[in-house]
């Protein structure tokens, strides 16, 4: 009975341990679930903010990227302005410094290509104008796009060269204009004239021979006549004797006197220029007899030079000089030495209206072969030979300089040997 009661009390008893087992699993796998579920929750709500934070930041993003490209835009907007502004400024200047240029060459008289450098008035302008030319080119190459400096500018930046003694950098930029087949016919005329101008001073005579006969090629008018002229005595500076340049001068010259088309003004000065070249060759082929002593050829030779050298003198400076030699060596020294004080004061004239170092020393020169010829001028002989030795110790060692004695562009070495041999014979 006893053990049967026991029985029912531990049967009791391991009843309600199963029942309570039972509960507290249950209630552990209720609180499982709701772990579980509040970590989905939980894992639900962190995925959306970070979902939430990753859609702000891509908002944030697109919105930097925008403000960006904005701002890129604006830049873009503001370069494109101002490279606009640049290239406006820049074909303003260029248009005024071509027309600049344009107009000088246009107020330089035709008659004499030479005349672009006489005088410190247009030296200076081209000095100037060629510094403003200078400074263009040189800023144009910070330019979005490229401004090629034109003909005109081209060939006044080659004069302003010239003038400073930078001979390649002056045939440099005429051969750029000389080549340009779009330039005008008679600028680029100009540009090989001055070329071979150039090469008559550094001694490359050949060389100006053929620059002129290109010149000649585009040249018009009575433009013609001169390069024909100068190219003929390019060929005597080169070594051809007087004898064999005196006949195609001299066909040259009636070419001239009988030209019906050309302008009458012109034409005269080509005369003249043509017939002082003559005068030239003449006497220097009297020199020549005058040397082998043979005094009918020596005689025949400087009246030859004196008639053509009386075709220019009223108009020519070196005219009145070389017929004041000439009459001299004919022993009319009375006339000769009333020339010598005219030919005096042209020098003098000469050294105040040119720049070129080259035209100095000749200009000195034609001085101290006036003192040599002037008695009463004779005690000034030393101190013009001395400022003739200065001016020649100014012109570059590349350069020529023209030779009275010669009558012809000579190296520095050999002027020196002509003034020496002149001094010599002026004491003897």
């Amino acid at each position: 009975m006893v053990v049967a009661v026991a029985g029912i009390i531990l049967g009791a008893f391991l009843l309600l341990g199963t029942v309570g087992s039972i509960f507290s699993l249950f209630r552990f796998e209720h609180r499982t679930a709701e772990a579980h579920g509040l970590s989905i929750k939980g894992e639900s709500a962190s995925q959306q903010r970070a979902a939430e934070v990753h859609e702000k930041f891509l908002e944030g993003s697109v919105q930097t990227l925008n403000l960006v490209n904005a701002t890129l835009e604006l830049a873009k907007e503001a370069s494109e302005r101002a490279a606009s502004f640049l290239e406006n400024k820049a074909r303003e200047t260029s248009d005024a410094l071509d027309s600049e240029a344009k107009a000088f060459i246009a107020d330089v008289s035709q008659a004499d290509d030479r005349a672009l450098v006489e005088g410190e008035k247009r030296s200076s302008k081209i000095l100037s104008l060629g510094a403003k030319i200078s400074g263009f080119e040189i800023n144009r190459f910070v330019l979005p796009q490229d401004f090629k400096l034109t003909p005109h500018c081209l060939f006044i930046r080659g004069m302003a060269f010239h003038l400073n003694q930078q001979f390649e950098d002056a045939i440099e930029h005429w051969g750029k204009v000389a080549l340009d087949e779009n330039a005008d016919s008679n600028l680029r005329s100009r540009a090989w004239y001055w070329m071979g101008y150039e090469l008559n001073n550094l001694g490359d005579f050949t060389g100006a021979v053929q620059r002129f006969a290109s010149a000649l090629e585009l040249a018009k008018g009575s433009r013609a006549y001169e390069i024909k002229r100068i190219r003929l005595e390019s060929r005597f500076f080169a070594g051809e004797q007087p004898a064999q340049l005196i006949g195609p001068l001299e066909a040259l010259l009636l070419d001239i006197e009988t030209d019906k088309l050309c302008d009458s003004e012109e034409l005269a000065v080509r005369k003249r220029k043509t017939a002082v070249t003559l005068g030239n060759l003449y006497h220097m082929q009297g020199e020549s007899y005058r040397n082998k002593s043979e005094q009918g050829k020596m005689k025949e030779s400087y009246e030859k030079a004196v008639q053509y050298f009386r075709m220019a003198e009223k108009e020519d400076k070196w005219a009145r000089s070389g017929l004041a030699e000439a009459l001299f060596r004919l022993e009319k020294t009375e006339e000769a030495i009333k020339l010598f004080r005219l030919v005096r004061i042209d020098a003098q004239a000469e050294l105040i209206n040119r720049v070129e170092k080259r035209t100095k020393t000749l200009a000195r020169a034609t001085e101290l072969l006036c003192c040599v010829r002037v008695p009463e001028w004779n005690e000034q002989i030393p101190s013009m030979n001395s400022q003739v030795v200065e001016a020649l110790g100014n012109v570059g060692e590349r350069l020529t300089v023209y030779s009275q004695w010669q009558r012809r562009n000579v190296f520095k070495a050999e002027f020196k040997n002509h003034l020496e041999q002149f001094e010599k014979e002026t004491y003897a």
